[in-house]
């Protein structure tokens, strides 16, 4: 036992080390994005500095603190590397791996509470850099706060509203019957979206979390999913139903939204919208809850 103990702070320590040799100073470098890339190092020694001490993860098993060892380490480096050169592909393609792979990890939610707004920001300074790089593999659509104004929102008559709120997993838009209990039909169209292709070569993936959507209310899909091409007006759009696969029920409004399997987007355009749907029916006792934080949309020859 005491080997194995002498073993586990090693792993530790030696991690820490690894990183801290290296100090960052922000006034060495002069880039758009330097200082997202400067605060994202810091956040990256305050979580290892947490870490060593053993403040967060403590619910992770030892591979997996090992696991997220490694990727701080490995983060900092790239994040180092983009700071010299915003233009170095191969550190923004190991920082985009790193992300994916420890995202995979099972983490539990109290440790996703401590280390999410550090994953959120990293993905959305990958997606920027891809464009700095002009490899904009995949476009997105967060549904914030911010980009209200750039959404149209459809209501029926007594239908729930789609509202904006935001949690440790990032901001999302939410709409739920609990309290109405109505029928009615809930629609948010997103901007356009402009491909530098037909979206034909494309697919999309929905982030969300959703609750209390039975397998008889998935039969009658009361959550849908849709894309067009770009129309003069909104109304002149042909929708086409997507075959998105929403995955089980959440145990839980605290857990972080997980993303659909990648669909194909069946338009011939290169500008295009997409259109979610929320239905209620309180004849047959269906009062979903959707809580939808964005979209991705991925080349399929990536």
């Amino acid at each position: 036992m005491k080997i194995l103990a002498l073993l586990f702070i090693f792993i530790l320590s030696s991690c820490k080390s690894e990183q801290s040799n290296e100090v960052v100073s922000l006034s060495n470098y002069d880039s758009e994005y330097s200082t997202e890339l400067f605060q994202l190092v810091n956040k990256n020694d305050q979580l290892q500095d947490e870490f060593s001490q053993q403040i967060i993860l403590l619910g992770a098993t030892n591979l997996q603190r090992r696991s997220f060892s490694d990727f701080l380490v490995r983060s900092r480096r790239e994040l180092i590397l983009l700071l010299q050169n915003s233009y170095d592909q191969r550190a923004l393609d190991s920082l985009k791996a790193e992300l994916e792979r420890v995202k995979g990890e099972a983490f539990q939610v109290r440790d996703l509470v401590y280390i999410n707004n550090y994953l959120l920001e990293l993905g959305k300074l990958i997606e920027s850099f891809y464009i700095i790089q002009g490899r904009n593999s995949f476009y997105s659509v967060n549904f914030t706060k911010a980009s209200l104004d750039d959404l149209l929102f459809i209501k029926g008559e007594f239908a729930s509203e789609f509202s904006p709120r935001t949690n440790d997993f990032g901001e999302y838009l939410s709409v739920d019957s609990f309290r109405n209990k109505n029928d009615g039909v809930s629609k948010v169209i997103t901007p356009i979206v402009k491909l530098d292709k037909e979206a034909l070569n494309f697919q999309v993936e929905f982030r969300l979390l959703t609750r209390f959507y039975n397998a008889e209310a998935r039969e009658k899909g009361l959550i849908k999913f849709f894309v067009g091409a770009n129309k003069e007006s909104v109304d002149d759009i042909d929708w086409i139903e997507l075959d998105v696969v929403i995955g089980p029920d959440a145990a839980s409004f605290n857990e972080p939204p997980s993303s659909t399997q990648l669909t194909d987007i069946n338009v011939d355009n290169d500008e295009i919208r997409f259109l979610i749907s929320y239905e209620s029916r309180k004849d047959d006792g269906f009062f979903p809850a959707l809580n939808i934080y964005g979209l991705k949309i991925k080349d399929k020859d990536d």
